[in-house]
This record gives structure tokens, sequence and C-alpha cells, in this order.
């Protein structure tokens, strides 16, 4: 796993998203979810965080995505989407896991089958006021709005190469859909951009194929750099446990594990 694998994530999630928007007029669509999505509840992310630390598992959808997402110590087994509708059911009040899909999901052969049981998943959750983040390095409104319309509770937005006006629009709009937004960022050229908004979750990306010295350098020298009021999280991959503990010694309240 290196940063060039993020890029990738990056660019196939906005090529399928710009594919699918760019389809067929989708505004009459965002603007009746948007209404929906008034009378929902926001969901509150630090209500589901406890005082010390928060490994937080993210169920990865096939084992394409797991290979991608390996951590060191754990089992080769792969989840596939009956299991991780398993594990959202078992969800309990002020629980939290992250979920995430492969890219361009819904244009799978594949997806006539999963979304029903994956909205009656999700709606189950929200029924135990527990959260579902959906994971992944999105960029793109499409993705938000789809997170919202499925039952999601927050979504990861990657900062990539988007500008201050762009991630704030993606920021706003997800308050808009009443999802929480929790921010990633893989450099510091992004971090400068992220401070700039009024994101109330950032993320920083630590996976450990990039290095695992310049990973956990890189999480020491920015999570002081993260405002008071947000949430400091860590998106991490390829750790062991121990490891994981370790980065939660260095100020990270919350990881967003990965495989």
């Amino acid at each position: 796993m290196n940063l060039q694998v993020i890029n990738t994530f990056v660019e196939l999630e906005s090529t399928a998203a710009r594919h699918w928007w760019s389809s067929e007029d989708r505004m009459a669509w965002r603007d009746d979810l948007l209404r929906r999505r008034e009378n929902f509840e926001p969901a509150a992310l630090k209500a589901c965080l406890a005082s010390g630390l928060n490994i937080i598992p993210v169920h990865l959808w096939d084992s394409d995505l797991r290979q991608c997402f390996t951590q060191v110590d754990s089992a080769a087994t792969a989840e596939n989407a009956p299991g991780i509708f398993q594990q959202l059911d078992a969800l309990q009040a002020n629980q939290l896991c992250g979920v995430f899909p492969r890219p361009g999901f819904w244009m799978e052969s594949s997806w006539t089958e999963e979304e029903p049981s994956l909205r009656d998943a999700l709606a189950r959750a929200r029924d135990s006021r527990a959260l579902v983040l959906r994971c992944g390095f999105v960029t793109e409104q499409t993705d938000v709005l789809m997170a919202a319309d499925l039952g999601f509770s927050g979504i990861q937005i990657h900062a990539a190469e988007l500008d201050l006006f762009e991630l704030q629009y993606l920021i706003e709009l997800a308050r808009d859909c009443r999802l929480s937004p929790v921010v990633s960022v893989e450099n510091s050229k992004q971090m400068e951009i992220v401070l700039q908004t009024d994101a109330p979750h950032i993320a920083l990306c630590c996976l450990a194929a990039t290095g695992r010295e310049q990973a956990i350098r890189f999480v020491q020298q920015t999570l002081p750099r993260i405002p008071a009021n947000c949430t400091r999280i860590v998106v991490a991959g390829g750790f062991s446990q121990t490891e994981l503990q370790h980065l939660g010694n260095l100020g990270a309240g919350t990881i967003l594990c990965f495989g």
C-alpha cells in the first residue's frame, strides 16, 4: 500500500461518480434527497467516542479491497457483503463502524441484490442509534448524496487535490444531508487546505506500506495541528494491534482501522 494506491482510489471513486452523475439529469434527485434529509436528526459522531482510545473497524467490501489494507496480524479471510450486513445488525447504541464499498459499487451487476440488504442493515443500525461511516477516498458530491440516500451516518471525504472552496462545499453538503463529515489528509499540503475549512473531524492517513517510520512521523508531526474543537482521527492500515496502541499514545483519540 502506498500513496499512489490512494491516488488510484481517488481516481476510481471520482470517475465512477462523475460518470453516473453525467449519465442523466440528477438535479431533481439531489433536491428531493436534500428535502427528505431535512427531517433527519444530524449524526453525532462524537457521542459514539469514549474518552480513551477508540479503534473503529472499517469493513472492506471484498477480497480485492482487503489486499490493499491488510493488517500484519490479521487473518487472511475476507469479508463479503452478507458478512458486513451481519456486522451492522450486531451494532448497539452509540457503537461506530465504517464500511468501505468498492469504487462504483452501484454500477456493478451484484448491486441489485446487495442494495436492499444494505439499506435495511443501515436502517436497523440507525434505529439502534449506532453510526456507520461510508469510508473511502471520495471527492465528489455524488458519493456524499448516495451515502445519505443509502442511510449512512457519516462519510469520509478525502482532501486530495480539492481546493478550499470545493472541499468546504462537500463538508457543507454532508451537513445538509445530516452526515458527519470526516475529512482525511495524506500530506501537509492537504492539511493546510483543511485547516481553512470548518471540518469537525480530521483524519490523518497512516498506511504502513508507505514506510512505517514515515507514516508514523507524519501523524506525530501533524496531530498537534488539528484544532482542539476537532475530532482527531487516524486512518490506519497494515499495522498490528500494538502499533495501533502506539498511534493512540501519540494523541489520536480515534483510529479508523482498515483491514
